[in-house]
Parts: structure tokens; sequence; C-alpha cells
């Protein structure tokens, strides 16, 4: 009877997910999408995101590029900076295929996605960060 209890218990630890964009419409549907992968908290720009890094561990950020007041990349380098272990944490997904962004990202190995992105890639990259790979 134990063992049917415990199955049916949440694990007790979950991965701390940052999603960073200003549209809500997008941080709404990562929030979803990102239903049971672990817990995510949202950012509307790279600023308000690196004050929440500064406070917390997050195993993934997921940044868009394009944003008000800070960048994802400029938060990426400032995170970079602070935390140099953070690099193989971080997921792009920018509409912009801006061929100096996708210069910065090859160029510093960084995954990437295209808005939209269909949601089985988006699952598939966030479970490849997840699990360190």
């Amino acid at each position: 009877m134990a063992n049917q209890t415990s199955k049916k218990m949440p694990p007790g630890w979950q991965e701390k997910i940052l999603v960073v964009d200003d549209k809500v419409m997008i941080t709404n549907m990562l929030k979803v999408t990102l239903e049971g992968e672990g817990t995510v908290e949202v950012a509307e720009n790279g600023a308000e995101a690196l004050d929440k890094i500064n406070g917390k561990y997050f195993r993934l950020i997921i940044s868009d590029v394009e944003m008000p007041v800070m960048s994802g990349i400029d938060l990426y380098k400032k995170a970079v900076e602070k935390y140099p272990s953070i690099t193989g944490r971080f997921l792009f997904y920018t509409a912009l295929p801006d061929p100096e962004n996708v210069s910065f990202f090859e160029k510093n190995r960084l995954r990437y996605l295209m808005k939209p992105a269909h949601i089985k890639d988006i699952r598939t990259e966030v479970r490849k960060i997840l699990k360190g790979g």
C-alpha cells in the first residue's frame, strides 16, 4: 500500500526554469508547454531576469533576444560574467533570424530556436538542457 501512495506523490525537487520574454502570450505558452518539466518563473526583460538569476539557481533560462530594457544577448553576457558555468543552461527563442545573432549563438555554442517553434522541438531542447546534454 505504501508503494502505491508514494507513486502518486509528486517529486520533492523540481528544476527551476526561467522564461524571459516581453510578450505575455509567449511566456504563457512556454509555461503551459513546460508544465511537468519544472517550476517556471517569468521575467519581462533581461534586467528583470538578471535580478532573478542573482538571487536563485535556474537549471534553464529560455530567453527572447529583442526585448526592452536589456536584450537576451546582453542578459547572457552579464550572467556569464558573474556565473561562468551558466553558459550551457541558456536556450534562446527568437523571431529574428538576424545573422549577427545567429553568428553569436554558433560562436558560443548556444542553443536556439526560431519562433514559432513546434512544441515538440521546444520540449526536446529543454529536456536536453535539463539532462545536462
